[in-house]
């Protein structure tokens, strides 16, 4: 299975800090939650 691309975004400090410790605290990382918030965005965008 191709391994998953690398994608890079930029988020200033004061949004990605508090993100990621929420995420920590939900015994997440941040990019599993970005991944997520991905898809419903999508979903809810959907045609």
């Amino acid at each position: 299975m191709p391994e998953t691309p690398i994608r890079r975004v930029r988020v200033a400090d004061e949004i990605w800090e508090p993100a990621d410790e929420a995420a920590k605290g939900n015994g997440e990382n941040l990019s599993v939650v970005i991944r997520r918030a991905l898809i419903e965005y999508t979903k809810d965008n959907e045609s």
